[in-house]
């Protein structure tokens, strides 16, 4: 009966959710044109929020564990850092989504 339980938990904990990140990969390989188009479509300003946000997240790690995050300036500012490239990244995607969303309209509309 262990061993039943156990494969069963396997497969619920582990292959049911790499089955659906299969398939939302492929859905999302199947819309990339559209979503390639509206990115396109987007002006260069909040393309340059979204790229600027990931962008700064990358640093982070390095700068935590410099010697100078033990200053306060670099501290304050290490503390800043993760909430500006969050909201510059939320920024690009709600622009992403709302001219996704007014080239869905307009498709649906012609």
């Amino acid at each position: 009966m262990k061993e039943i339980y156990g494969i069963f938990l396997v497969v619920v904990v582990f292959f049911i959710p790499l089955g659906y990140l299969v398939y939302a990969a492929f859905d999302l390989v199947r819309d990339f044109p559209r979503f390639r188009r509206v990115w396109n479509r987007m002006p260069n300003f909040e393309k340059h929020l979204t790229k600027a946000g990931l962008l700064m997240f990358l640093p982070l790690p390095l700068l935590k564990a410099s010697d100078w995050a033990k200053d306060y300036v670099f501290a304050v500012i290490i503390e800043m850092l993760p909430a500006i490239a969050g909201g510059f990244f939320v920024a690009g995607i709600i622009a992403f989504v709302r001219e996704f969303h007014a080239n869905e309209s307009e498709s649906n509309d012609a």
